[in-house]
């Protein structure tokens, strides 16, 4: 299994329209809406590099979606 980040850039007055969208991915475990330089961020889990490719894809064809940059995650820790 693979999980990441997937960090959303969206265009002005288009988060609501994205999130909306973003509720109908599967593999889509967490949305967050977030400050700073992304303004959405989501947590997938998938079975391989192809199908992560296939989300992101997906996810940088909605409408308002201006960039996307997706963070494998190599090791989570518990604190």
């Amino acid at each position: 299994m693979i999980s990441a980040y997937i960090m959303i850039l969206a265009a002005p007055g288009s988060g609501n329209g994205i999130v909306k969208e973003l509720r109908k991915i599967e593999q889509i475990e967490n949305t967050a809406v977030i400050t700073g330089e992304y303004d959405i961020v989501v947590r997938v889990t998938v079975d391989n590099v192809q199908k992560l490719a296939d989300i992101t894809d997906t996810i940088n064809a909605i409408k308002g979606v201006s960039k996307t940059h997706t963070h494998v995650i190599m090791r989570e820790l518990r604190v």
